[in-house]
């Protein structure tokens, strides 16, 4: 059986308040929408322990990766990962 797992990287920029982290994912929000980015580079959680509630509610500048993937079905999916976390101070 061969695998057709095709992944294409496009990079994006985002405000957003984090909201918290449940089941494996880190949620975020601003005034319209909710992100959730299933992974976050280990530089990103070495500096922001983001299973903690320390960060909930505070703003960030969130930079990350958008993979274009396709699953076992040939459907096609986005998965988001954080690249670079910028804490904005008030």
């Amino acid at each position: 059986m061969m695998m057709n797992n095709t992944t294409t990287k496009n990079t994006a920029t985002l405000k957003a308040t984090y909201d918290g982290y449940e089941d494996g994912i880190y949620y975020f929000s601003d005034d319209d929408d909710t992100y959730e980015f299933k992974n976050a580079d280990p530089k990103v959680l070495k500096a922001y322990d983001l299973t903690s509630q320390k960060y909930e509610g505070q703003s960030f500048n969130i930079t990350y990766e958008i993979q274009k993937k396709t699953d076992e079905d040939d459907e096609e999916y986005e998965e988001w990962t954080i690249s670079k976390l910028e804490l904005i101070q008030k």
